[in-house]
């Protein structure tokens, strides 16, 4: 039995998307499929970004103790 590597999904985008995704291939010199991925990937990882930094923000808030650089950095006896 063969490995499925790829999924084929099918999206329904207004008229300004498409022409914009259109546009942004033929710029680049690239199929319409491989610019719609290029940039659900980029909009994946940016997704990504903001929950990870989210999750920081709330550690660092939550549970974070605070020292002054001069503290920090004062020589220990």
């Amino acid at each position: 039995m063969a490995m499925v590597t790829k999924t084929r999904i099918n999206i329904s985008a207004p008229k300004p998307v498409l022409t914009a995704l259109r546009s942004l291939a033929r710029r680049d010199d690239v199929p319409l499929a491989a610019k719609t991925l290029e940039l659900v990937k980029r909009a994946l990882e940016m997704e990504e970004d903001f929950m990870l930094g989210e999750i920081a923000r709330s550690r660092e808030l939550a549970t974070t103790k605070w020292f002054s650089h001069k503290n920090a950095w004062r020589p220990t006896k």
